[in-house]
């Protein structure tokens, strides 16, 4: 839902690409 996708696109601006890798969705 939405509510994911904001936490990806945080995800990308905080963790980078790379670290999302291991942690897509450290929230959840």
């Amino acid at each position: 839902g939405d509510e994911g996708y904001f936490l990806i696109e945080r995800g990308k601006n905080m963790c980078g690409l790379a670290a999302c890798a291991s942690y897509p969705i450290p929230l959840v």
